[in-house]
């Protein structure tokens, strides 16, 4: 019995394309570092972890927001930000010594 090749088929590309780009906007990303105690709801600038000092700024401030509860990456509908605080709006808060990363990036 004779074994068969394996037919390799590669795409053939007639002529090159070109791409335009712009120059990326002035982009600032600012991000909220804490862990849950576990029956805190709200949390604000001064339970930050990091070093440097961070504003929590309300939600139509910035371009995009994403937080994330022990690397979940959370629905909008389950929190908010407004007045320096962000706020959990789930019947639940987040479990004893998980770390909760709000991002807050603001394109110009």
């Amino acid at each position: 019995m004779k074994k068969s090749q394996p037919y390799l088929s590669l795409p053939t590309i007639s002529t090159p394309t070109m791409k335009h780009m712009k120059l990326p906007k002035n982009v600032e990303i600012l991000t909220f570092v804490t862990t849950s105690d576990g029956e805190k709801r709200e949390y604000d600038a001064e339970d930050h972890h990091l070093s440097e000092s961070i504003e929590l700024f309300d939600v139509e401030e910035v371009s995009y927001m994403l937080l994330f509860v022990n690397g979940m990456l959370q629905p909008s509908t389950h929190y908010t930000v407004a007045q320096g605080k962000l706020v959990f709006l789930t019947d639940d808060v987040p479990e004893k010594n998980v770390p909760i990363i709000l991002q807050m990036v603001k394109v110009r």
